[in-house]
């Protein structure tokens, strides 16, 4: 049997955590908490005050909506306003832009909403060497960017990027390796699908031969803790130069 009433549904709402976001109705950071609300809804929008049970929270996986448990609440008879919950995302699956978020109670009522997944860290220009010899072909597109993969399926992989000061966003593609201060013998950095923290950001400071070893001859770099490579163009396009230090991306 039933715990509550059959015609009951459940409401909820995710904010935008880049306000930026134009095409997910609700955006998150990664490694970040994020804000829930929920409501028990009777037809026509009104609140049921004798709604009562769990309502557990999950993340979806390729296969399922309901792969990851992420949080729960509990919601009391007799409550008319707001129940508030808190969740985390750390990562999306291949290139994806978003995460599917799914709330399912005792009765199996459930409702679900995509939110875009943001990647957060600093940003910085990368102007093309001569003779560069890039990861994805000769001719650099005018708005490239550079992710730390060797992966060279994210060759011509579009990304957006936002700045949170002025909440301005710019289109890339992405082109080559970087922000490559771990360089071949560090090895790759798939943090949009690890979850973990970027490579660069866990070493900012510290000097890569040190970290990684070098090649004879080659420069001893000092990791500036940049997650993205950008073309000059999109940080100008964001209002930023040199380096976007409140800087977010994702895939599109």
């Amino acid at each position: 049997m039933p715990i509550n009433n059959p015609s009951t549904y459940l409401w909820m709402a995710i904010s935008k955590a880049v306000p930026a976001e134009s095409y997910h109705p609700a955006s998150v950071i990664a490694r970040q908490s994020f804000g829930i609300t929920i409501q028990p809804r009777l037809p026509g929008g009104y609140v049921d005050s004798n709604y009562r049970g769990n309502i557990r929270i999950y993340a979806n996986s390729p296969s399922s909506d309901t792969a990851f448990l992420i949080g729960g609440v509990y919601r009391s008879a007799g409550d008319t306003g707001f129940t508030y919950a808190s969740a985390t995302i750390s990562s999306v699956y291949n290139e994806s832009s978003f995460r599917k978020i799914t709330l399912v109670d005792d009765d199996g009522k459930t409702v679900s909403m995509n939110v875009g997944v943001w990647f957060q860290g600093k940003i910085t220009q990368f102007t093309i060497p001569a003779g560069r010899n890039p990861a994805c072909g000769s001719n650099y597109p005018s708005n490239y960017a550079a992710l730390p993969s060797s992966n060279r399926a994210l060759c011509g992989k579009n990304i957006v990027v936002a700045n949170q000061s002025n909440n301005r966003i710019a289109n890339a593609v992405v082109y080559d390796v970087g922000p490559w201060v771990p360089y071949k013998n560090c090895g790759s950095d798939p943090y949009w699908n690890n979850g973990t923290v970027p490579w660069a950001q866990q070493h900012e400071g510290e000097k890569r031969c040190t970290l990684c070893g070098c090649d004879a001859g080659a420069p001893d770099y000092t990791v500036n803790g940049a997650i993205l490579d950008v073309a000059p163009s999109v940080l100008s396009a964001v209002g930023a130069s040199g380096t976007l230090t409140n800087g977010v991306w994702r895939f599109t």
